[in-house]
């Protein structure tokens, strides 16, 4: 996270162990087939979304996980999992890390755990770690040349806890993010959704926006039912517990945010409207405006639609002079 190279300036090479395989006369600078922006791997449940990968000092880039092996091996509990950069710069990112070493209470009762991921909580329980019959599958994925989607289905990480638990992306190029999460529980509960980030969120009623060396990530959050906003930098384990006596200076702190339902409900629908604008640049000029369970947005020539209710079979229904689409629940 947060390492930004200038690719002009540092040009691949041929280090010592790949030069024991390679040719010596590989020449890194012959152009190379260009790259696709969006890929997914369901084999393992990964995908990612890009505004330009071919170029990474301004590209806007998500990373998504809904994984069939579960929080085994190094894999967590972190199913529909998200991590957002802009130019290499980490906004959306992971709340812990392995500290102070694998294995230690900071580690397996939290940094492994889904309250340390950009997940999703059911009455404050995550999904279940350390089983590999638990986990997420991607359940639909398309790319196009203004849009990249993914969508992933987690109920099976929760147990018996949900019914429903898919999140759709939606990424509209360059600097639009949709994610829209479906919920569903056998039984009334409140649901908690969860970003974390390097430094504090700024939020402002239903606003949240996140900061990181010169970029700027701004969320508009809705949902079918009312929601509470909060953040704190307080970590739920010691990064020290266990470990009385340790000299090694604790991990910086993250911030964590929560948005939580105000009533029990066995449905929900959350939806997030992100607009990303990376140093020097502009904010996107994006109208956004709320009539009941609809959320309405005009981005350029561009015209979508977010559904609220979780009654409706659709979820984002798009516009634009590329054409149509509807993505359904």
């Amino acid at each position: 996270a947060d390492k930004v190279v200038d690719t002009d300036e540092h040009r691949s090479e041929v280090h010592p162990y790949p030069g024991i395989l390679l040719p010596d006369d590989l020449d890194t600078n012959q152009p190379t087939e260009p790259l696709d922006n969006d890929k997914v791997f369901r084999g393992i449940g990964w995908a990612a979304l890009h505004s330009d990968i071919s170029k990474p000092k301004d590209d806007f880039m998500v990373m998504f996980r809904s994984s069939p092996y579960g929080g085994v091996s190094h894999g967590h509990a972190s199913q529909n999992d998200i991590a957002i950069m802009k130019g290499g710069r980490a906004l959306i990112c992971a709340g812990g890390e392995r500290f102070p070493q694998h294995g230690t209470p900071f580690h397996n009762e939290y940094a492994q755990q889904s309250i340390s991921h950009n997940c999703i909580l059911v009455n404050g329980q995550g999904a279940i770690n350390r089983d590999g019959n638990k986990g997420g599958e991607i359940v639909d994925f398309f790319t196009q040349e203004q849009f990249g989607y993914v969508c992933g289905e987690a109920e099976n990480a929760y147990g018996d806890l949900m019914t429903k638990s898919r999140r759709h992306l939606l990424l509209i190029r360059p600097s639009i993010l949709v994610i829209v999460d479906d919920l569903a529980t056998p039984e009334p509960a409140n649901f908690q959704w969860l970003l974390h980030a390097f430094e504090k969120f700024d939020i402002n009623d239903s606003t949240v926006v996140s900061k990181r060396k010169g970029a700027t990530l701004t969320g508009n959050v809705y949902a079918s039912t009312n929601l509470s906003i909060s953040q704190t930098d307080a970590w739920p384990v010691a990064p020290d517990k266990g470990f009385p006596t340790l000299t090694k200076p604790l991990p910086p702190k993250r911030w964590h945010l929560t948005a939580e339902t105000n009533e029990q409900t066995n449905q929900c629908r959350i939806a997030t409207l992100f607009t990303v604008q990376g140093p020097g640049e502009e904010a996107p000029s994006i109208n956004i405006q709320q009539e009941g369970d609809r959320v309405q947005f005009e981005y350029n020539t561009l015209r979508g639609q977010i559904s609220l209710s979780p009654n409706a079979s659709g979820v984002i229904m798009i516009d634009s002079d590329q054409g149509g689409f509807e993505i359904a629940s």
